[in-house]
């Protein structure tokens, strides 16, 4: 899943160039506009992945179950009868149940890490004026810790309500997603909506930092066999 998203973040990514061209967004600045693009094409790959992962995540999960109430491993089932039970009880409709829940956590931080990795990364490095690769390194690491903040905060009160709603079992009950964080928020107040963030916050920051170290690296990685491809070519 990891390398779906990824792909097609960076696919859209490079498309969305064409962006810039769109009357209302020509006379943008560079900066607001490539954050506009990659908070774009950060959301629209969420949608993507989660579009492929949820209906296996939904499979799993429900084998997994099977494993903790059913003794012996023959008697489970193979993943393919696993679908094809879903598939006969509850139709498509049951390989995306939650998905509603999910996709509106993670694609809007998932739009909003990439747009503010992309705002934080252009600022920083303008702090590493002699191009030095090391400080360069450590600065889009410091931007996409920043990202990762700044979604975690901004999404968590979304991430709250999923979480209410899905172990709370409301979502049978015809719970949505906004009728829960209104519940929240009437029941227990404002600050209720940000139960766990600086968990989150913990476990984010440090994946965040990883994640845009590696992309940055295979970016480079892939510029220069392209570049050695070219010359290569020419000769």
């Amino acid at each position: 899943s990891g390398q779906v998203y990824i792909t097609t973040y960076e696919f859209l990514r490079m498309e969305f160039m064409e962006l810039k061209a769109v009357p209302g967004l020509d006379h943008l600045a560079d900066a607001k506009f490539n954050f506009i693009r990659n908070a774009i094409a950060g959301g629209c790959a969420s949608l993507f992945s989660q579009t492929i992962v949820v209906p296996i995540d939904i499979v799993s999960q429900k084998r997994m179950v099977y494993t903790g109430l059913v003794q012996g491993e023959a008697n489970i089932g193979s993943i393919r009868s696993m679908a094809s039970d879903i598939m006969r009880k509850d139709g498509i409709r049951g390989f995306y149940k939650g998905f509603g829940a999910s996709l509106s956590v993670y694609a809007p931080s998932s739009a909003i890490w990439w747009g503010s990795y992309s705002y934080f990364r252009e600022h920083l490095l303008r702090f590493n004026r002699h191009q030095d690769q090391v400080r360069g390194r450590m600065l889009e690491a410091c931007a996409g810790a920043s990202a990762g903040i700044v979604a975690t905060v901004v999404t968590n009160p979304m991430d709250v309500a999923r979480t209410r709603l899905q172990v709370g079992g409301k979502a049978r009950d015809g719970g949505t997603l906004r009728s829960t964080l209104v519940e929240v928020w009437t029941k227990e107040g404002p600050t209720a909506l940000m139960k766990g963030v600086n968990a989150r916050i913990l476990a984010t920051v440090p994946s965040s930092v990883l994640i845009i170290t590696v992309y940055e690296l295979v970016k480079r990685l892939s510029v220069k066999n392209s570049v050695k491809a070219k010359a290569n070519a020419e000769q």
